[in-house]
């Protein structure tokens, strides 16, 4: 169905999150301000990009701890669009993600040989999202943006008012920036990046993605205005997200029972394809997409079927990331720590402290619908289901419209940061034989 045709009926029933700033540095926003109405894409892509404090990138990788070199790499980093504090609107959101990068970390390493790349963010980031509060992450209206454009090192390409400009943005968003050190300097050797926006790939409501230019998307503002806000009928005030039980955090020294935790303890995550050339922007280039997914059986009595460690998705085949799946299997797929409601790590530093988890793989996209056995492809809809309740909604696998399929990723190669000190190498194998259940049993 067309946007323009169902946007105004169900208008009314989206409303608007609280009206705060958001300032925390951790990977929630205590309270995001105030959500411009669905109608104006472009106002919401800039309020999505405003409003988070990180995101992940995808890079074409040049064969570092993330695998093979042409491989897509997707990685979670902190940005900032514009200084918290500032006086002018236009300083407090510039649309343009800045970044403070290590030249230890592979995303810099691979823009330094290939500057193309994609950057990615959720709505489902945000806490106390009204939205995305009362959805799923991949439910249309819970909004997600992949920006595709080029990546500059400001430090070493741009001028000092702008790189003094994306210290500040950068700064006043993560508090434990400072103490990375002057740009330019150190063994870490951090750099200010920021994404020249050239493609935007934008889904904030159902009918396909909006298109938006970036010309439109810098011309519009993320801040509502009285006139706005009287398309939504005002605001209503929400509660903190609902916890998650969690299981108990493996210790750090225990990389590959740390990324079997992240991926059972997660409900979404970021893919990264080479695109074929849709709405994504160029052919070749990579492509990051937020997708939800589930390792196993959330109420499955057995431990090893309600963590798998295998990450099965329900996509469909109108998206753009099992297109790109069809003509090129391999891809990558990412999560934080920083995505989990409660954490107490996180809540302490920032997403891209290397104390923050993360994980990124590299393998093969399987299409089980398509390729795969009734029995396998019957339980990745029941793990799925069990993590996703709106998932029976989009009907069997394989019918309608948007034509759904069960996909999983055979994992290859593996980055995993959970402390200081560079990346853990960690088997496929070693993955596979660890636990994310430190204590007991799953909740």
């Amino acid at each position: 169905m067309l946007r323009s045709a169902v946007l105004a009926a169900a208008l009314a029933g989206l409303a608007a999150p609280v009206a705060a700033a958001a300032t925390a540095s951790t990977g929630r926003a205590a309270a995001p301000g105030k959500r411009p109405p669905t109608m104006f894409s472009a106002r919401v892509a800039r309020w999505l990009v405003h409003e988070t404090v990180w995101g992940s990138i995808a890079t074409i990788s040049n064969g570092h701890d993330s695998g093979t070199v042409g491989n897509p790499f997707v990685n979670p980093m902190s940005h900032s669009d514009g200084i918290a504090n500032a006086t002018d609107p236009k300083q407090q959101s510039t649309g343009t993600p800045y970044f403070l990068m290590t030249g230890l970390d592979e995303t810099p390493q691979d823009l330094e040989l290939n500057p193309v790349g994609s950057f990615s963010i959720s709505e489902d980031q945000l806490a106390g999202d009204s939205i995305c509060m009362k959805t799923d992450g991949e439910d249309p209206v819970c909004a997600r943006i992949s920006l595709t454009g080029k990546f500059v090192d400001v430090t070493a390409n741009g001028t000092k008012a702008e790189q003094d400009f994306g210290l500040q943005a950068l700064y006043t968003r993560h508090p434990e920036f400072p103490s990375f050190g002057p740009p330019g300097t150190g063994d870490h050797n951090f750099h200010v990046w920021k994404l020249v926006i050239e493609s935007i790939f934008f889904i904030d409501f159902y009918g396909g993605a909006a298109k938006i230019t970036a010309d439109k998307y810098y011309a519009s503002t993320p801040f509502t205005t009285d006139e706005l806000e009287a398309h939504l009928g005002g605001t209503v005030t929400v509660g903190p997200w609902p916890k998650k039980t969690q299981v108990a955090r493996p210790p750090a020294n225990n990389s590959a029972a740390m990324a079997r935790w992240l991926v059972h303890q997660t409900v979404w995550g970021t893919i990264g394809t080479i695109s074929n050339g849709h709405d994504s922007g160029t052919v070749g280039n990579a492509f990051a997409n937020p997708q939800s997914f589930s390792d196993g059986i959330a109420n499955a009595t057995d431990p090893k079927q309600q963590s798998t460690g295998t990450p099965y998705f329900l996509m469909t085949g109108l998206d753009e990331t099992p297109q790109d799946l069809k003509v090129n299997p391999v891809g990558s797929f990412a999560v934080s720590e920083a995505q989990i409601t409660g954490d107490t790590i996180c809540a302490g530093t920032d997403p891209e402290d290397p104390t923050c988890a993360r994980v990124s793989f590299t393998g093969t996209f399987v299409d089980v619908t398509l390729n795969g056995t009734k029995a396998e492809q019957d339980f990745g809809l029941q793990a799925l289901y069990s993590r996703h309740p709106e998932f029976p909604s989009f009907g069997p696998p394989g019918t309608g419209d948007h034509d759904f399929h069960v996909w999983k990723l055979v994992i290859k190669t593996m980055f995993i940061l959970d402390f200081y000190g560079g990346a853990t190498p960690v088997t496929p194998s070693e993955y596979y034989a660890a636990s994310p259940f430190t204590v007991g049993v799953a909740a």
